[in-house]
């Protein structure tokens, strides 16, 4: 398994930028971080060797479409159903966050979705369970209505171990996203996978 590295090391020290230590938030942080600097100075080809250069995120943003808000599976099963649907998500995490893996007394139902824009179908894939979290983070729209974006911010940099550039490109690519989906006002809702699994869809 290839080593974790700092995204500010990879992005300012492999690219042939100088390091800014004062992007650390912690000490800690910036002693771990040193040692990185230190490795990769002491023998590049080696460190290359071990390193995994993808650090995907882990925890993204996503913007539901305008036309779609407040339509998800809770709405369209019966009460009774959702209830077996989400207590089965939790019992199946066992009170683990899906996305940072943090333990929980309490988690919410996620429903993941993929968009299909040439043909308007928006499709459920699966429902985890999260945290309240992850979840604010997640609805980084609803963050920004209720005040809770600096919470979202935080956790996203707190869980991807990455710096305010991700973070930015992150809003920037999810806003671009959101504009492009929102100009599609008949997005038709695939449930087929709880249609699967016996539960009716009103």
């Amino acid at each position: 398994m290839g080593h974790k590295m700092s995204r500010q090391f990879y992005i300012q020290v492999i690219k042939g930028k100088e390091f800014d230590f004062n992007a650390f938030r912690t000490r800690e942080e910036f002693e771990y971080y040193s040692e990185e600097i230190k490795r990769f100075k002491d023998n590049p080809e080696k460190f290359f060797e071990e390193l995994d250069p993808e650090i995907p995120l882990i925890l993204r943003i996503q913007l539901i479409p305008k036309s779609t808000w407040g339509v998800n599976v809770r709405s369209k099963v019966k009460k009774g159903d959702w209830d077996k649907i989400r207590k089965a998500i939790y019992e199946k995490a066992n009170m683990e966050c899906h996305i940072c893996e943090g333990k929980y007394e309490s988690l919410d139902a996620h429903e993941v979705w993929e968009f299909d824009e040439e043909n308007h179908i928006q499709k459920l894939v699966e429902i985890i369970g999260i945290c309240k979290a992850c979840h604010n983070t997640i609805h980084y729209g609803r963050a920004n209505m209720i005040g809770t974006q600096k919470e979202a911010r935080d956790h996203f940099l707190k869980v991807n171990e990455c710096d305010m550039v991700d973070w930015q490109n992150e809003v920037l690519q999810a806003r671009l996203d959101g504009l492009r989906r929102n100009e599609i006002t008949d997005w038709k809702l695939d449930l087929s996978l709880i249609e699967e699994q016996g539960y009716e869809i009103k």
